[in-house]
């Protein structure tokens, strides 16, 4: 991990912040004798990123291999829920070869080992998808969907283009209503709940602490 891939600018960066955050509490750029810039908007990793390899910085040390180890980390949750996911639909074949596929494919590896958002961003959303699937053969169905929305806004804090998916799933609820009308009021509700909570309070902190 500390070999391969190189060490981009921007993740020299992005550990730079993770370092103040577990060092100086500082969720910012710079260091103590010159200064820190808080919520530095060269970061294009958020907080859901940066946050846990922070912990992991606490817990062991502050160094390259721990952060890419959280990276790597994630890489493995993202095959589990991608494989729960599919599995859910499909079959146990279908679920191998989408894992498979998705570590086969360009650039897999290399976001799977570095300090960069894409990962953590579709694993969470992975994740959200499976909890939202899950809630049609349960009863706890509020529960559910609520930590399908948790894990949608922390999909957006790892990488803010994530909002985009708010598009298509939008345009499933619009079918399902002129279709076979599955989707119940609570699996709507819930996950923007959930996921306007977690950037609701994201966005408290930032404007509290911001300036």
């Amino acid at each position: 991990l500390d070999e391969y891939p190189w060490t981009a600018p921007d993740e020299l960066h992005h550990l730079v912040v993770a370092r103040n955050l577990a060092v100086h509490n500082a969720y910012a750029s710079g260091n103590p004798e010159k200064g820190f810039t808080y919520f530095d908007y060269y970061d294009s990793v958020g907080v859901s990123v940066l946050g846990p390899i922070a912990l992991a910085f606490k817990a062991f040390s502050p160094t390259l291999v721990t952060a890419r180890l959280v990276l790597a980390t994630s890489y493995l949750l993202l095959c589990l829920g991608v494989w729960c996911f599919i599995r859910r639909y499909w079959d146990t074949t279908a679920a191998l070869v989408s894992v498979l596929t998705i570590t086969l494919t360009f650039g897999s590896v290399y976001l799977a080992r570095s300090l960069y958002g894409e990962v953590p961003a579709l694993m969470s959303f992975l994740w959200s998808m499976v909890f939202w699937g899950k809630s049609f053969d349960s009863k706890r169905v509020r529960t559910l969907t609520a930590f399908a929305g948790v894990f949608w806004g922390l999909a957006v804090l790892a990488k803010t283009f994530m909002l985009l998916s708010a598009f298509p799933i939008t345009a499933v609820w619009l079918y399902d209503r002129i279709t076979t009308k599955q989707i119940r009021w609570e699996q709507v509700i819930f996950p923007a709940l959930g996921g306007g909570v977690v950037l609701g309070v994201w966005s408290g902190i930032e404007a509290h602490y911001a300036y």
